[in-house]
């Protein structure tokens, strides 16, 4: 471990270099997300481009993440709004990971002999 000690040392000084690089995001059209290892283009569309929703909602399409704002949420200031797509973006997720995590579980839970029941899966965030 001595050994090695100055280049720990200098790793992390790198890494926390890199850290002071990074921007919030803002949640605008242009942005990139992350889905299953692949970048998708954040896109916002107002009421006037969504046929005058009642809902808002998240769909992927088309190399697109797209969110579509009702009427009510497209008058809303950017700080207000910013919030309200990234808890539409984190309730999207969520509901892709338990689609995709049942899936998964049904798929490989038949091959081990000991389990009787699919276990229960609980989505935790975690702190910073």
């Amino acid at each position: 471990m001595m050994k090695r000690a100055r280049w720990i040392w200098q790793s992390l000084q790198d890494f926390a270099k890199q850290k002071d690089y990074v921007l919030p995001k803002r949640y605008v059209s242009g942005e990139t997300q992350f889905y299953l290892g692949l970048h998708y283009v954040l896109k916002v569309i107002t009421d006037a481009e969504a046929n005058n929703m009642i809902n808002s909602t998240v769909k992927l399409s088309r190399g697109k993440l797209n969110v579509e704002l009702s009427q009510s949420n497209s008058e809303l200031d950017a700080e207000e709004r910013a919030a309200l797509i990234k808890s539409l973006i984190d309730k999207w997720y969520k509901n892709k990971f338990r689609s995709i995590s049942r899936e998964r579980l049904e798929a490989l839970i038949y091959k081990v002999s000991w389990v009787e029941n699919s276990p229960l899966i609980k989505l935790m965030t975690m702190e910073k």
